[in-house]
């Protein structure tokens, strides 16, 4: 159940801590939102504030951002994405799990790179998986193989 509304019950108020915002409010069908680098940063500083300067966090999510664009969306139609960021609600998470694991690796904290990183890869093969559904490729191949 997704939680509307002022009030999150004590028990899920660290689960919401961690889940973006998007989740928490209902958005008409169809329409898909976006984040901005600010709206991942300031997610990333509620579960990790830490030893790092917001441009070195603000590089990771531009690293992450290439990546999509170059492994996932390489010769797809993508929808403009009007300046902010390209993956989609529910998959905005990769933004924060990638952030969060590069931090924890800068830190030297294994565990955590290891958790955070097993987060990112499970959402990005559910978001590869949507990609390869949804987006239509740019030139159609006229031989089957």
């Amino acid at each position: 159940m997704i939680w509307s509304g002022d009030y999150i019950p004590p028990t899920l108020a660290a689960l919401a801590a961690l889940l973006p915002t998007s989740y928490l409010h209902k958005r008409p069908k169809g329409v898909q939102e976006r984040m901005t680098k600010d709206e991942v940063l300031a997610q990333v500083r509620a579960v990790q504030p830490g030893e790092y300067t917001d441009e070195q966090a603000k590089r990771m999510i531009d690293d992450c951002d290439q990546r999509i664009y170059r492994e996932l969306l390489d010769g797809y139609i993508v929808p403009e994405t009007g300046g902010e960021l390209v993956a989609p609600v529910p998959y905005d998470a990769l933004y924060k799990w990638w952030t969060l694991a590069n931090i924890a690796l800068m830190q030297q904290d294994v565990a955590s790179y290891n958790n955070w990183m097993q987060m990112f890869n499970s959402l990005w093969d559910e978001y590869a998986r949507m990609v390869s559904r949804t987006y239509r490729r740019e030139k159609e191949s006229r031989y089957m193989l």
